[in-house]
């Protein structure tokens, strides 16, 4: 099915390789990053690799939405190239 933008619900690891296919079609990527889900992981094992994909997914889409502040500054601080708050 054809399709313009790739919308991704959070930086997990299973959404790595829908970025790295859209990627290589020239599909827009948008990301929706709602909290910083490595807070929340249970094991270290977990929180290492949902770290990891907070900190390279942001940098390979065209665009990051958030609710906040905190998360615009850490994509920033990761490489995000645009950043959009959406008021709640």
């Amino acid at each position: 099915m054809p399709y313009d933008l790739l919308f991704i619900y959070k930086c997990l690891p299973v959404s790595i390789p829908c970025i790295i296919a859209g990627k290589l079609r020239g599909k827009k990527v948008m990301i929706d990053w709602d909290d910083l889900d490595s807070a929340f992981q249970p094991t270290a094992f977990r929180k290492a690799i949902a770290g990891w994909t907070e900190r390279w997914m942001p940098r390979f889409a065209d665009v990051v939405t958030t609710h906040n502040q905190r998360i615009k500054e850490q994509a920033e601080r990761v490489g995000a190239r645009k950043i959009i708050i959406v008021p709640r």
